[in-house]
């Protein structure tokens, strides 16, 4: 539990004056939380699957991001103009990443058989510009993706892509 409140107090700190963005990854905290603790008994899981629920409603429907309670975040997660985010469950995604609005971030496919091949992984202080799409792509620390960009290969030095 203070792992859980040590990281919302990073997360507040970064997003104190973007509410919107705190909102979103208050509750992300709080649905991953519940999705990692879940297992432990029946009543953890009911709880888990009614916030669930309130998670989807306010965070994809309302605030048009889905972060799914699996994904790994790292503390200090600040999402700007929160609109159109879509992040694969699989994902991980590193301490002090910033996401734009209209990003994907994805996982790459095989074709024929419609299996991942390899997900998505943002390394800490990374920018995500609007419109970026990654897909499959391993990126290191300190790595600015530009707006529009479409990413499916690794970088694994600081650069701007």
């Amino acid at each position: 539990m203070s792992k859980f409140i040590d990281l919302v107090r990073v997360d507040y700190s970064i997003n104190k004056n973007i509410k919107k963005s705190f909102m979103v990854v208050f509750l992300y905290r709080c649905a991953n939380y519940l999705f990692l603790n879940s297992h432990k008994n029946f009543i953890q899981n009911i709880i888990y699957i009614l916030f669930n629920v309130f998670y989807k409603l306010i965070v994809q429907i309302i605030f048009n991001v889905e972060l799914p309670a699996r994904v790994i975040c790292g503390k200090g997660l600040s999402i700007i103009h929160g609109q159109g985010i879509v992040v694969n469950g699989n994902s991980i995604i590193g301490d002090f990443v910033t996401i734009k609005h209209n990003v994907t971030i994805g996982a790459s496919l095989n074709f024929e058989t419609n299996e991942c091949i390899k997900d998505t992984e943002l390394g800490n202080y990374c920018i995500i510009s609007p419109g970026s799409v990654l897909i499959g792509a391993v990126l290191a620390d300190r790595i600015i993706v530009g707006a529009n960009s479409v990413v499916t290969k690794d970088f694994l030095e600081e650069n701007i892509v």
